[in-house]
């Protein structure tokens, strides 16, 4: 598999909301390469990426707080790329940000409202998470 087919397949499997197999996908044959080659800044996206995913994964699973920690390490690490190219050319790089900052706002709320109860419940069938678009979606 070609480092694009594996990007392409990590969008679809991620849209799909099936983060644990997008989380597969990137590190396996994304991340782990361009930390090999010692490509910071691609390792650096690739990462903010998988932060992303596994908080949504998170969500899924009822972790808010875990959500809520890799959410904003996953916002923080790609924020400084959203203009950069090539990932600037790759996905719509600003509409995750906005979708990913979304969310994290959303689930701060849900946490401040409903301080001491648990948020399994809301947590596991959320339908706010971000998508990656592909620009040859666009």
């Amino acid at each position: 598999m070609t480092e694009e087919q594996a990007w392409e397949e990590a969008i679809q499997l991620f849209n799909a909301c099936q983060f644990f197999e997008a989380h597969e996908v990137i590190e396996e044959a994304l991340w782990r390469p361009a930390v090999q080659s010692n490509n910071s800044t691609l390792s650096a996206f690739y990462q903010g990426v998988l932060q992303v995913g596994v908080g949504c994964y998170h969500l899924q699973q009822g972790n808010s707080d875990g959500a809520l920690s890799l959410l904003k390490k996953g916002l923080n690490r790609l924020t400084p790329l959203k203009t950069r190219p090539p990932y600037s050319l790759w996905i719509d790089l600003e509409r995750m940000l906005y979708e990913t900052k979304g969310l994290i706002e959303e689930l701060e709320t849900i946490k401040t409202t409903q301080s001491g109860k648990t948020l399994d419940g809301a947590l596991c069938h959320w339908q706010h998470f971000p998508t990656i678009l592909s620009k040859k979606q666009k």
